[in-house]
C-alpha cells in the first residue's frame, strides 16, 4: 500500500520532515557513500538507516565537478536545501521560484475588504464581505507544497516474515520491497511525473524524472513491526527546456497514486513468491468487496498482535472510496487521528521484543512452512496446500481469458462510480491480476497494460469538447495535445449513459397512473399536511409522470406529507398498491411504520422482483417445453434448455423428460415464495433518500414500474450523502426540468427557530451559516483529542437526562473510538459487565451494551424482528464461543435473537456512535458532530440536522486535513475550516453532469485565454533568452553572458505584451549597429524600449477579443496562425453564450449592466459592453452571493458586485483586465442610461443575443457539427456546436 501526504514548511524550528528523517538515522559508518538498508549494519544502533537518493531527476543537480548519484546517502544539510528551500542539494542555487509565502484565507479576506469603498452602505458592504469570503474560500491555495511523502508499506504479514525471519530472509525481503518501490519510481516517471507551464500552467510537459530521497523504517510508533519506506520526493522538477518548476501534483501525480499502489502490492508479491517461495491468500474482503491479501501461512494471531494503525489507515481510505478524489486527505486524517510519540530503538531490542511476543502468541516456530513451498508438482491440479503458485508470462494468458478479467473490471468500475479515468482502469487491472504471478516486473506491465487496453475499448469515451487546433510545438510524441492532461479522459459504460437517459425520459412521461380525486390529500395521513406539503403532494399525485421527484431539505416534514399521499392514494388505488423503498433495512423498518405501508430496502425488493420473474419465466418455458414434446417435438431441440430450467432432467432418458416436467411444474407451484414483492398497474413505488440511490438499481425499479403500469416517486435532498455506488442520478433528474421538481420549503424539525433557516443556508453552502452556528454557541472546536472529549462529554451528560443524543464521526475509526469512551462510562457505572465477545470494530460488548448489525441475515430472526444492517440491539449475554443474545431496543418486550459467533466478530458493532453516512435519516434529541477539515458540505449539512433540539459543531483544528505521520501542523481556526467544508461539494455526478463540467472547464474563457496567451506569446512563453540563439545566433553567447540579460528578458517580454513584433524586429535593433563590448545585453535592451515607445507613441494598439483579451500580431507560421484563429472565435462565441445564459436566466449581475437600449445601433455597443464583462467574469470566476450582488447606488466602488473583488495589485494580466473590464460596465451603464429602454423581452429569451442553450440529454453516438481540428469522440451531445455558432453572431 502506498500513502501519499503533502509536506508543508511549519514555519517552527525542529518540526520539519527534514528533522524528523534525520532525528531518526541511527549512527552508521561515517564514512559510508551508499545507503543500504542491511538491517545488520545497523543492528544494534538506536535508529533507522540513513536515507538514499533515487530519480531521474538527480543527473540535473549538482556543477561540472560535483553530482548525485542514486544509492547515495542523504545529509542533513542537501535534504533541507531541497525540500525546505527548494534549492539544489549541492550548490545550493534555487531550483526555479523561492516557495511563496503562504496568506491564510483570513488575512487575505482582511485585505480585501480593507479595499472596500467607504461609501458603501451597510447591506452593499455586507454582501460585498460575503462575495470575498467566497470567492477566497474557493480560489486562496493551501501553504506551498514542499514536496510529498510517498509512503510504502507492505502487508502486515510481509512486516511479520521478516521481523521473525533470520538474516537471510531478512535480506530478501529488504530486496523484493526495495525492487518493487524502484519500479513504481519508474512508473512515476514515465507516466506521472510532469510539470506545468504557459499561461495558468495550461501546457503540461514531461519532465526530467523526479528527486526523491528514500528512509527506511522498521517499526510503528506503537514498537509493532512495520517495514516501510518514507520516499520523500521533491516539489521540483526539470522540464525539457532545462527549467525548474514544481510537479503538476493535482492533474498527474495524484490521479495516479492508486494504481501505483497496487502496482507496488502486485510486484512485491511477485518478488517475494520468487525470492523466497511465500504463497499468498485472501485473509478478508470488506463490506465493498475490496480483497485483502497476505502470505499463506503467517498466523491471524500474528497479524492481529502487531497490527494497529495499518488496518486503521485501511479503514479510512475504504471509507474515502479507494480512489476518490479525497484519498490522499483520507490518508492523512488517518495517520493524524492515530499518531502518537515516535521512540527510537535499535533493531536487536525490537527483534528481541518481537521474537518474545510472537511465541507467546503462536509458539516457538511462528514462521513454519511459511517459505519454501515448491511449485506444483507436473501434471497435479494447481494450489495444492503447501504450494505456490507457478508465475506465467503476459504470453500465456489467452485472449478469453483478458476478455474475461476485462469483463469483471468493467463490473468492478460501473458498480464503484459512473465515470472513471485510465488510472481508475489501470488501479482495477491491477487487482484484477493480482491472483497471477509474473515471471518479472516486466511482464506483469505487459500484461496489465494488455488488460487496460481491452477495458479501455469496451468503455465509451464522454469527455467532449470544443477544441481548437494545436500548434506542433504543443503536441507530444503521440500527436497529442500538450493542453490535455494526459490520462485525463472520461469513461462510462452504455449501460450507464442508457439508464441515465432513460431515468429522463420516464421523468417527462405523463402516462402515469394519478390520483383522480386530489382533494382528498388534505384530509389524509396521521397529521394534516401543511400548505407547502400539500401543493408538494398534490403536484405529484396529479402530474401523471412515470417517474416524480419530491425534494424536502433535513426537518421539511417528507413523512409527514407521504403519509398523506399513501393514504389518499391507497383509498382510491386499493390497500396494498403503495411500496416504500429505502436504503437500508433499518431505515425501511422505521418508513414502513412511518407512512403505514409495505416497505423493504432497495436492494431485497430488486432481488425479489428477479426470483418471481425468473420463476414465471420457469413456469411459462415447462407449459411450453410440455405442450412441443405433447405435440411431437423432438426432446433434442429443448434438452439444454430444460437443463437449465431443472438440472435433475440432464441425464434422463427421453421417454422420462414429459413426466419430469409435470414433477417440475408441481414442485414450484407448490412452494410458497415466503416473501413477495408487489408490483400492478396503479401501484405508487416511493424511494425515499433518493440521493442514496445508486443508477442502476434505479433504473430497474423505474423499468419494472413502466413494464407494470405503476409509478415512482423519488423522495430526498440532493444536498445530502449521496450512493456509494455509482450515483448522482437524483440530482441529475432534478436539474434535467427544475421547474416540474414538487418541493418543500418550510422546515418544521427544529425546536428553536433560527435553526430552520440557518440549516438552509448550511445547505446552500452559505458562509453566513457559519457565523449563526457559532453566535448560537453550536461550534466548538479543539485538538482531535479535546474534540472526542468534548462530545463524549456531551453525549454522557444528555443521556443522563433521559435525552436520545446521537454521536456522529466522519469515519468508523472515530465512530469506534467514541463509542469506546461511551462504554467505559457506562462500564464504571455497572450498566454493562460480565463476560465479554470482541466485535468487528474492535471494542468489547458484555450484557447491558448497545450493538448495532452491519449486515442482512433474515435467518437471524425472532417473529417480526431479523437481524439488518443498521438495526440497533440491546445484549442480553454472551455466550462462552462469542455469540449473542439480543433484543431490539425498538421492542425491549420481544423474543432475543441468537447471534452466532462468526457473524458477531464479522458484523456487529457497538452502536453507541456512529458515521455521517448511517446517520442520514434519523433524527434525535441532540446531535453532535465531530467535524475534520476534509470534510464535505453534504456530510456537515447531514450531521448538523438530526437534532430536533440540539446540533453542535465540534471542529477539529489541529490540521488533521494536511498533517501526516512526520510533521506537526499549527491549529486552524474552526470558521475557516467551516467555511472550506461548505466549499466543498462532494455529490457525485453522472456521466453526462461529469462530461458537461470537462466542457464547461474546457471552453471558459480563462481555459481558451491562457491557451491563447500561451501560443500567441511565442518566444517569450519558453522564455526569450531560450530563443537568443536562433534569433541572434552570432550574438547569443555574448549576450547570455552580460550582467544585463534577466533586463534584456524582461524588456522583450514587455514589449511583446505592447504589441511589438519581437522575433523581426530584435534582429534589426541588433544589427543596425554594433553592440557595447562591455554590457551588449544592456544596449540591446535600450534599443528595444525605444522601439516599444515609438510603436505605442505612434497609436500601436492591439486589438482585444471579446473586449479583454489582446489579439497577437499576424504569425508568418500558418500553424500558429491557424491556432490563433480558432481560439479567437472560440473565446468570441464563449463570452457570447455565458452572456445570454445571463440575461436569458436573469441573473442578479446583469442588472448592473442597466436595461437594454432600445436603439438597434446603440444595443450593439451595450451588448460588445456586456460581453467584456461576461467573459471577465468566465475568466475569473466570479461567484455572486446568495442573494445576488448589489446593485450601485452612489458609487462605482458598488462595481465590485459585478466583478468580485480586486484578485491581484500586481499581475499586470489580471490588472489590465480588471481594468478593461470596468471601463466595459461602466460603458454599458452609460449607454443604458443614455438610450430609449427596450420593452422587457418575453421570458427565457434574452434581447438580441441568439439562444445558446446548454446540451441536453440524448442517445450516445448522435453526430455533431465539430470545430476545426476536432475528432468526434463517443458519447458526445448534439447542438453544442450549432448553439456556439448562434452566439458567435453577437
Amino acid at each position: 500500500m502506498i500513502t501519499v501526504k503533502a509536506l508543508y514548511d511549519t514555519g517552527r524550528e525542529g518540526t520539519s520532515i527534514v528533522d524528523y528523517l534525520i532525528e531518526s538515522v541511527a549512527d552508521g559508518p561515517a564514512q559510508e557513500q551508499h545507503a543500504h538498508f542491511d538491517g545488520t549494519r545497523y543492528y544494534t544502533n538506536a535508529g533507522t538507516p540513513p536515507g538514499r537518493w533515487l530519480g531521474g531527476g538527480l543527473e540535473g543537480l549538482g556543477d561540472d565537478d560535483r553530482h548525485l548519484h542514486a544509492g547515495r546517502r542523504v545529509g542533513a544539510d542537501q535534504l533541507r536545501a531541497l525540500i525546505q528551500d527548494g534549492a539544489d542539494p549541492i550548490t545550493h542555487r534555487p531550483l526555479g521560484r523561492a516557495f511563496p509565502a503562504h496568506v491564510s484565507t483570513a488575512d487575505r479576506v482582511r485585505a480585501l475588504t480593507a479595499d472596500l469603498s467607504a461609501h458603501l452602505s451597510a447591506d452593499e458592504r455586507a454582501a460585498r464581505i460575503e462575495q470575498i469570503e467566497r470567492q477566497v474560500a474557493r480560489t486562496n491555495k493551501n501553504r506551498a507544497v514542499h514536496g510529498f511523502d510517498f509512503t510504502f508499506a507492505p502487508p502486515k504479514s510481509v512486516s511479520v516474515l521478516w521481523a521473525l525471519g533470520d538474516a537471510g530472509v531478512r535480506e530478501q525481503v529488504e530486496a523484493a520491497h526495495h525492487d518493487a518501490i524502484n519500479h513504481v519510481v519508474d512508473m512515476m516517471e514515465a507516466d506521472s511525473i510532469r510539470t506545468r507551464q504557459g499561461a495558468g500552467g495550461v501546457v503540461q510537459t514531461e519532465t526530467c524524472g523526479v528527486i526523491a530521497a528514500a528512509f527506511d523504517h522498521w517499526d510503528s510508533r506503537e514498537g509493532d513491526p512495520h517495514l516501510h519506506t518514507h520516499l520523500v520526493v521533491a516539489n521540483r522538477v526539470q522540464g525539457p527546456d532545462g527549467r525548474w518548476r514544481t510537479l503538476d501534483s493535482r492533474g498527474a501525480l495524484m490521479p495516479a497514486q492508486v494504481a501505483l499502489s497496487e502496482a507496488y502490492d502486485n510486484h512485491l508479491m511477485d518478488a517475494l513468491a520468487a525470492r523466497l517461495g511465500v504463497e499468498w491468500h485472501v485473509r478478508s474482503i470488506s463490506r465493498t468487496g475490496r480483497e485483502h491479501w497476505e502470505i499463506d501461512g503467517v498466523d491471524d494471531r500474528l497479524l492481529k498482535a502487531f497490527s494497529t494503525r495499518h488496518s486503521q489507515i485501511e479503514a479510512a481510505r475504504e471509507e474515502a472510496g479507494a480512489d476518490g478524489a479525497g484519498h490522499w486527505e483520507a490518508d492523512a486524517k488517518a495517520w493524524a487521528g492515530t499518531r502518537s510519540d515516535k521512540k527510537h530503538h535499535s533493531l536487536e531490542e525490537l527483534t528481541r521484543s518481537w521474537r518474545e511476543r510472537a511465541r507467546q502468541v503462536a509458539g516457538d516456530q511462528p514462521l513454519r512452512g511459511v517459505t519454501g513451498r515448491p511449485l506444483p508438482a507436473p501434471g497435479t491440479v494447481p494450489g495444492q496446500p503447501g504450494t505456490r503458485a507457478h508465475p506465467v508470462r503476459a504470453a500465456d494468458i489467452t485472449d478469453d481469458q483478458v476478455a474475461q478479467l476485462a469483463g469483471g473490471v468493467l463490473v468492478a468500475l460501473q458498480s464503484s462510480r459512473a465515470h472513471w479515468s485510465t488510472w481508475n482502469i489501470r488501479a482495477e487491472a491491477q487487482r484484477a491480476a493480482r491472483r497471477i504471478r509474473f515471471e518479472t516486473p516486466g511482464q506483469r506491465d505487459q500484461f496489465t497494460g494488455r488488460l487496460t487496453e481491452a477495458v479501455t475499448a469496451r468503455c465509451v469515451r464522454v469527455d467532449y469538447a470544443t477544441t481548437a487546433h494545436t500548434p506542433a510545438r504543443y503536441r507530444r510524441r503521440d500527436g497529442s495535445s500538450r493542453f490535455v492532461p494526459e490520462n485525463s479522459e472520461i469513461f462510462t459504460t452504455q449501460v450507464l449513459l442508457d439508464a441515465e437517459d432513460a431515468l429522463v425520459r420516464w421523468s417527462r412521461s405523463t402516462d402515469a397512473p394519478r390520483l383522480a380525486n386530489p382533494g382528498a390529500l388534505a384530509t389524509s395521513g396521521r397529521r394534516a399536511p401543511s400548505e407547502d406539503q400539500l401543493a408538494a403532494i398534490e403536484a405529484v399525485a396529479t402530474s401523471g409522470r412515470r417517474l416524480d421527484l419530491m425534494v424536502g431539505p433535513a426537518g421539511a416534514g417528507k413523512t409527514t406529507a407521504l403519509s398523506a399521499l399513501v393514504e389518499a392514494w391507497q383509498a382510491e388505488h386499493g390497500a396494498g398498491s403503495v411500496t416504500a423503498l429505502a436504503p437500508s433495512s433499518a431505515a425501511a423498518e422505521v418508513l414502513g411504520e412511518s407512512l403505514g405501508a409495505p416497505a423493504d430496502n432497495v436492494s431485497m425488493w430488486l432481488t425479489l422482483r428477479r426470483v418471481a420473474a425468473e420463476r414465471d419465466s420457469h413456469m411459462d418455458f415447462l407449459h411450453r417445453a410440455a405442450a412441443w414434446i405433447d405435440q411431437g417435438g423432438r426432446v433434442a431441440d429443448i434438452r439444454d434448455s430444460l437443463a437449465v430450467v431443472d438440472p435433475t432432467t440432464a441425464g434422463l432418458p427421453d421417454r422420462r423428460i414429459r413426466a419430469a416436467i409435470d414433477a417440475a411444474l408441481h414442485r414450484i407451484e407448490n412452494t410458497p415464495m415466503t416473501q413477495e414483492a408487489r408490483l400492478e398497474a396503479g401501484d405508487l413505488i416511493i424511494v425515499d433518500e433518493a440521493s442514496m440511490a445508486a443508477t442502476i438499481p434505479l433504473h430497474e425499479i423505474v423499468a419494472q414500474a413502466d413494464a407494470a403500469g405503476a409509478k415512482v416517486l423519488c423522495v430526498g435532498d440532493p444536498d445530502q450523502l449521496s450512493a456509494v455506488e455509482a450515483g448522482g442520478a437524483f440530482g441529475m433528474l432534478i436539474d434535467a426540468q427544475p421547474e416540474k421538481v414538487a418541493s418543500l420549503r418550510q422546515i418544521h424539525r427544529f425546536v428553536d427557530e433560527w435553526q430552520g433557516p440557518a440549516s438552509l443556508a448550511l445547505r446552500a453552502g452559505d458562509r453566513r451559516a457559519v457565523e449563526t452556528y457559532t453566535s448560537r454557541g453550536a461550534v466548538r472546536a479543539g485538538t482531535q483529542e479535546e474534540v472526542l472529549d468534548q462530545v463524549h462529554a456531551a453525549w454522557a451528560s444528555e443521556t443522563a437526562q433521559g435525552r436520545t443524543s446521537l454521536m456522529v464521526a466522519a469515519d468508523n475509526t472515530t465512530a469506534a473510538e467514541l463509542a469506546a469512551r461511551a462504554r467505559s462510562d457506562l462500564k464504571s457505572a455497572g450498566k454493562v459487565g460480565g463476560r465479554e465477545v470482541t466485535l468487528a470494530d474492535g471494542n468489547q460488548a458484555s450484557a447491558g451494551d448497545l450493538v448495532v448489525t452491519r449486515k442482512n441475515a433474515r435467518a437471524l430472526r425472532s417473529g417480526r424482528h431479523w437481524a439488518h444492517n443498521g438495526a440497533t440491539w440491546h445484549v442480553q449475554a454472551v455466550s462462552a464461543d462469542g455469540a449473542m443474545l439480543v433484543t431490539p431496543t425498538a421492542d425491549p418486550a420481544a423474543e432475543a435473537i441468537h447471534l452466532p459467533a462468526d457473524y458477531v466478530a464479522a458484523q456487529v458493532e457497538l452502536g453507541y456512535a456512529t458515521t455521517i453516512h448511517r446517520a442520514q435519516g434519523r433524527t434525535v434529541d441532540d446531535c453532535h458532530v465531530v467535524v475534520t477539515p476534509d470534510m464535505g458540505r453534504q456530510g456537515l449539512y447531514v450531521g448538523m440536522t438530526r437534532g430536533e433540539s440540539v446540533n453542535v459543531a465540534h471542529v477539529i483544528t489541529d490540521g488533521a486535513a494536511v498533517d501526516d505521520d512526520l510533521m506537526p501542523q499549527s491549529a486552524q481556526e474552526p470558521a475557516n475550516i467551516l467555511t472550506n467544508v461548505l466549499a466543498r461539494d462532494t455529490a457525485p455526478a453522472t456521466a453526462r453532469r461529469a462530461a458537461d463540467r470537462h466542457a464547461d472547464a474546457a471552453e471558459s474563457v480563462k481555459r481558451l485565454a491562457d491557451e491563447y496567451s500561451t501560443i500567441a506569446a511565442g518566444e517569450a512563453a519558453w522564455g526569450w533568452e531560450n530563443s537568443l540563439p536562433r534569433l541572434l545566433p552570432s550574438q547569443a553567447d555574448r549576450l547570455l553572458a552580460d550582467d544585463y540579460c534577466d533586463a534584456l528578458a524582461k524588456e522583450l517580454r514587455r514589449s511583446h505584451r505592447a504589441g511589438l513584433d519581437v522575433g523581426t524586429v530584435l534582429p534589426a535593433l541588433a544589427g543596425a549597429k554594433p553592440l557595447n563590448e562591455a554590457h551588449p545585453a544592456a544596449d540591446l535592451a535600450n534599443r528595444v524600449a525605444k522601439a516599444r515607445k515609438a510603436h505605442t507613441a505612434a497609436g500601436g494598439q492591439r486589438r482585444l477579443i471579446a473586449g479583454l483579451i489582446p489579439a497577437a500580431p499576424p504569425s508568418a507560421d500558418p500553424d500558429i496562425q491557424r491556432a490563433l484563429d480558432e481560439r479567437e472565435k472560440l473565446i468570441t462565441a464563449r463570452a457570447s453564450a455565458v452572456l445570454h445564459q445571463a440575461l436569458t436566466e436573469g441573473q442578479p449581475w446583469t442588472k448592473d449592466l442597466g436595461a437594454v437600449p432600445a436603439d438597434a445601433r446603440v444595443r450593439a455597443q451595450w451588448l460588445e459592453a456586456a460581453r467584456t464583462v461576461a467573459a471577465y467574469r468566465d475568466r475569473y470566476g466570479i461567484i455572486d452571493p446568495p442573494s445576488g450582488p448589489v446593485t450601485a447606488t452612489t458609487h462605482d466602488a458598488s462595481l465590485e458586485a459585478t466583478l468580485g473583488p480586486v484578485i491581484s495589485h500586481i499581475d499586470h494580466t489580471v490588472v489590465e483586465d480588471r481594468r478593461r473590464a470596468t471601463q466595459a460596465l461602466l460603458r454599458a451603464r452609460r449607454l443604458s442610461e443614455q438610450a430609449p429602454r427596450k420593452t422587457p423581452p418575453a421570458p427565457g429569451r434574452a434581447p438580441g443575443v441568439p439562444t445558446v442553450n446548454r446540451p441536453g440529454m440524448r442517445p450516445v453516438g448522435t453526430p455533431q457539427q465539430q470545430a476545426p481540428g476536432q475528432q468526434q469522440r463517443r458519447g458526445q451531445e448534439p447542438g453544442r456546436e450549432q448553439n456556439r455558432e448562434r452566439g458567435r453572431d453577437l
